[in-house]
């Protein structure tokens, strides 16, 4: 596994959105918040395939860690130090 900063924007939120639109429930509106120009994002590789992202504000601030559900076993939240 591997960790990237990214600027493909889109990418960090599909897999938010797969993990906390779709699977949690949570809104639209307070998960596609605005913040991400922002911030700096990085995605969590398993060979080809994105399976977390998580983003930090200019603060440094972490926001949250979003890990795929197939991919939350595997260690995925110990591999990404972002």
């Amino acid at each position: 596994m591997r960790v990237e900063e990214t600027h493909d924007i889109a990418a960090c939120q599909a897999i938010r959105r797969a993990v906390f639109i779709e699977e949690q429930g949570v809104s639209e509106a307070e998960e596609m918040d605005g913040l991400d120009d922002d911030c700096h994002h990085y995605l969590l590789w398993e060979g080809e395939i994105a399976i977390a992202t998580c983003g930090s504000n200019r603060w440094m601030k972490r926001r949250k860690f979003n890990a795929l559900p197939f991919s939350r076993r595997t260690g995925a939240r110990g591999q990404a130090h972002c």
